[in-house]
C-alpha cells in the first residue's frame, strides 16, 4: 500500500552527530512500532502532538535531520515505509523550529499511497514533483 523508503542509495559521506542519529533510530522505532500495532490513529496523534518549538530554526536544520533519517533507514534493521519515515522527519523537524507538515496522498489508477513531508511549500526529504504525482487525503 505505501510505498517504501529506498534503502539503496547512500546518504552523503558527511558527518551526521551520533545524538541525532540516534534520535532519528529511535523515533523510527517507535513509529514501527505504533504501526506494527495497527494503530495508524495513534501514529497520527504522535504527529499531531508534536509541537513546533519557539526557538528559531538552524538554516540547515531540515538537511541535517534529513541526512541523520537517512542514515538511520539505511541501518534500520527492516526496510521502512515512506509513511513512518515521513512521521518521523517531522516530529524531528518541529522540534527544531520548522512547521513541517505530514501530507498523505494515493492515485486511484493505479491504487497507490504515498507519504511525504512539506514546510511552507516546499517538499522535504522526497521528490519535488511528488505533490503533482498524488491526491491529497491528509494533512496534519
Amino acid at each position: 500500500m505505501f510505498q517504501r523508503a529506498s534503502r539503496t542509495s547512500r546518504p552523503s559521506a558527511r558527518h551526521v552527530g551520533f545524538k541525532l542519529l540516534f534520535e532519528a533510530w529511535r523515533e523510527l522505532f517507535l513509529a514501527d512500532l505504533v504501526l506494527g500495532l495497527g494503530n495508524f490513529a495513534a501514529l497520527r496523534r504522535r504527529v499531531l502532538r508534536a509541537k513546533v518549538r519557539t526557538h528559531t530554526a538552524d538554516p540547515f536544520a531540515a538537511e541535517r535531520v534529513c541526512q541523520a533519517l537517512d542514515t538511520a533507514c539505511v541501518w534500520y534493521y527492516k526496510p521502512t515505509l515512506c509513511l513512518e519515515r515521513s512521521a518521523v522527519l517531522v516530529r524531528m523537524l518541529r522540534r527544531r523550529g520548522l512547521n513541517a507538515r505530514l501530507i498523505i496522498g494515493t492515485t486511484q489508477v493505479p491504487f497507490r499511497a504515498h507519504a511525504w513531508v512539506r514546510i511552507e511549500e516546499r517538499i522535504v526529504g522526497d521528490r519535488a514533483d511528488v505533490a503533482a504525482r498524488f491526491m491529497v487525503l491528509d494533512e496534519c
